[in-house]
């Protein structure tokens, strides 16, 4: 039995006759028919009752028909895939993400990636949130990692990591003496965030308005100027644990919350735009 006697087959019962197919399929109507007997004798099956004068399938030929359609399709996807990795060299795969890279082994599994693609143009940019989804939307980028607490309707979305957030207070600060706080303890507090346009900070504004307030004196920097403000008594952070993982934190205790926050890091992607099978390829790798 060979591929070329499956998609005969096929064509035979999509057509309704042996004469329909023949002519699809640009043979003679007694090739065809030699093709598709010689196949049923190496099965030692009979796949269509000809007593009539059209193709019509016996029970085993109905159960033929539906294997025969996952078969083909399976090979046609087997050689899409190969092509696909045969001509990777020529391909290449734009992603962006959150400076997020020492935290979810996130640099060692790019490395990890662009060894398995050595030909591979692999391009990864490092941006804030805005310009992130600006250039991916655009289809600058093919891939991003970012924060999905506030999906985009245009995008697709494949979770490979939990964060959490943190409170980050002076070592002096009252609070610091508990083993965890509750967001309205921190009603009073002046708040030091990330810039306003980042996931982390309208979550954390989120999370405070649900705890029935929102913060009233709030000033907004980058990571390392928000440690520093924080350690020298100027006000109290909510961050994800991951934006702190890389950095010396003196005289800055972090507090586990109550509320026990939460947020997925993920890959994203235009849902109009196929991913390529590198593409896949590395959100299979991070989803290990």
């Amino acid at each position: 039995m060979t591929l070329e006697q499956l998609q005969y087959f096929v064509v035979i019962v999509e057509t309704g006759t042996f004469l329909g197919a023949a002519e699809e399929l640009h043979l003679s109507q007694s090739s065809l028919s030699k093709s598709i007997q010689r196949m049923e004798r190496e099965l030692n099956v009979v796949l269509f009752d000809r007593s009539g004068r059209s193709a019509r399938l016996t029970e085993a030929g109905h159960q033929f028909y539906n294997d025969a359609k996952n078969v083909l399709s399976a090979y046609t996807q087997l050689i899409n895939n190969l092509n696909q990795i045969k001509d990777s060299h020529e391909n290449t795969l734009k992603l962006g993400l959150l400076p997020i890279q020492a935290s979810f082994r996130i640099a060692s599994r790019l490395k990890q990636f662009r060894s398995a693609y050595p030909k591979l143009d692999f391009q990864i940019y490092e941006l804030e949130d805005a310009a992130l989804l600006d250039k991916l939307l655009d289809g600058t980028l093919d891939l991003a990692i970012l924060r999905s607490d506030f999906p985009h309707p245009k995008l697709s979305y494949f979770s490979f990591a939990l964060d959490h957030m943190v409170c980050l207070l002076p070592k002096q600060h009252p609070l610091a003496a508990f083993s965890a706080i509750s967001l309205t303890q921190l009603k009073p507090e002046a708040f030091i965030l990330m810039p306003a346009y980042t996931a982390v900070t309208k979550r954390a504004m989120s999370v405070c308005q649900k705890a029935g307030y929102v913060p009233e004196r709030v000033r907004y920097c980058r990571t390392e100027s928000i440690i520093s403000s924080v350690a020298e008594g100027e006000g109290i952070s909510l961050l994800m644990e991951s934006n702190i993982e890389a950095f010396s934190l003196n005289n800055v205790v972090i507090m586990p919350l109550l509320e026990a926050v939460r947020g997925c890091v993920a890959f994203a992607c235009l849902k109009e735009k196929p991913l390529s099978l590198p593409a896949k390829r590395l959100i299979e790798l991070f989803k290990k």
